[in-house]
């Protein structure tokens, strides 16, 4: 009998992830959505939610580096609520940090957008690695 020894194959939605947080953390916020969404569309439940959370989290801090302050808003808006529903439960990210930090950043741009001085300077939160 012949017996595979060869190791298992990654899950390659998880190979997606781990590249889009690469791409995020580097500041490289489109080609993280444009890694992360493929795997996005076939999915379900949280996973599905945070995938696209991430995404649109990625793609408003892209729209906050161009100064769309009102885009950049909207979009860390709708990403934090897909986020918020899973931060604590989903296993493959710790999202509790990310999520803090990233409604701190929607504070930020809704300030600028509002033409106020938000007072500090815009820190954009790392994601964390994969568990």
């Amino acid at each position: 009998m012949i017996s595979d020894s060869s190791p298992p194959h990654p899950d390659p939605d998880r190979v997606a992830l781990r590249e889009g947080v690469s791409l995020y953390n580097r500041g490289e916020y489109f080609e993280a959505h444009e890694v992360l969404e493929p795997p996005w569309r076939s999915m379900t439940g949280a996973d599905r939610e945070i995938y696209q959370g991430i995404i649109q989290v990625a793609m408003g801090f892209r729209h906050g580096t161009r100064e769309r302050w009102k885009s950049a808003a909207a979009l860390l808006r709708k990403g934090l609520g897909r986020l918020e529903r899973h931060r604590t439960t989903w296993v493959f990210l710790p999202l509790t940090d990310f999520v803090a930090e990233t409604a701190v950043a929607l504070e930020w741009f809704d300030a600028r957008h509002r033409g106020e001085d938000p007072g500090s300077e815009l820190r954009i939160p790392r994601l964390p690695s994969l568990a």
